[in-house]
């Protein structure tokens, strides 16, 4: 049965690639519906949410996250069409597709508001702690020093204290505010994995360290997700040819793209209250 947008019901038993992107395109209009003003018609989370304090940082963070996951998968499929599998890029196009979906869900996995409302305010105080970082590598760089220590000071003051004063309305320390999520003892815990039958939450971490494992450049993560032959041994260590696993790239893939429907399923029904 396809996804159907009035009840929320739909063939989340992925057996496939196609039947999984089937179901996602089915989705995603009511995503898009959700975040352009239908939501105003409805008495739902996210109308609770929005009207308390960082409601709507929430909501924006939660669909910059759902954007960034489908526009990664995009790209994902453009490459496999028109460049073909290697050993490593789609491993490392599919991990933001799977963080994206993670970080969606988990803002909005909780069923208390206010605890849904300091996930949202994390996603956005982290990025704007990195954000200060970055500018704070410009510092010591001769004709940028004064201005961007300038600019640094002035975010403090206006934007970093106003996302201060949020956390203390939400109650939540300012230093876990700024803390990046544990995805690895996070994603086994969200409801939509913990609440599902067959393959367990550990196997959600794993796939997680594995796509990693690639962005990172560990070896292991080739090793262990491809077909290998002509081991031609060299001093160090082996020469060889490595082939993309396609089972293993098939179950990953799945499991990102089943996150990335269940974060959309639940950015509807908190939008919607269906």
């Amino acid at each position: 049965m396809p996804w159907d947008e009035r009840t929320h019901e739909g063939d989340f038993e992925l057996r496939s690639w196609s039947n999984a992107l089937q179901v996602l395109g089915q989705i995603w209009p009511a995503v898009e519906r959700a975040d352009n003003g239908a939501r105003g018609r409805y008495l739902s989370a996210r109308a609770f949410d929005e009207a308390q304090v960082g409601g709507e940082r929430l909501y924006i963070n939660v669909h910059m996250q759902l954007m960034s996951a489908r526009e990664h998968l995009q790209a994902l499929l453009a490459l496999l069409e028109h460049h073909g599998a290697g050993p490593m890029a789609p491993w490392t196009m599919l991990r933001p597709v799977l963080l994206g979906a993670f970080h969606a869900l988990w803002a909005l996995d909780p069923e208390e508001g206010p605890e849904r409302r300091r996930r949202g305010l994390r996603l956005e105080v982290i990025s704007y702690s990195q954000r200060l970082k970055w500018l704070g590598e410009y510092v010591s760089s001769p004709g940028l020093s004064k201005l961007v220590a300038k600019e640094i000071a002035e975010t403090k003051a206006t934007v970093g204290k106003k996302y201060r004063d949020e956390a203390d309305a939400l109650g939540i320390d300012w230093g876990l505010a700024q803390q990046a999520v544990d995805v690895t003892g996070e994603i086994k815990k969200l409801r939509s994995i913990t609440q599902l039958g067959g393959v367990g939450p550990a196997h959600y971490a794993a796939t997680w360290r594995s796509l990693s494992g690639f962005s990172h450049g560990y070896g292991y993560a080739l090793v262990a997700n491809s077909n290998l032959s002509a081991d031609i041994p060299i001093p160090g260590g082996s020469f060889v040819k490595a082939v993309i696993k396609e089972d293993a790239f098939e179950m990953q893939g799945l499991v990102s793209i089943y996150l990335l429907l269940e974060a959309c399923r639940l950015f509807v029904g908190r939008s919607t209250g269906r």
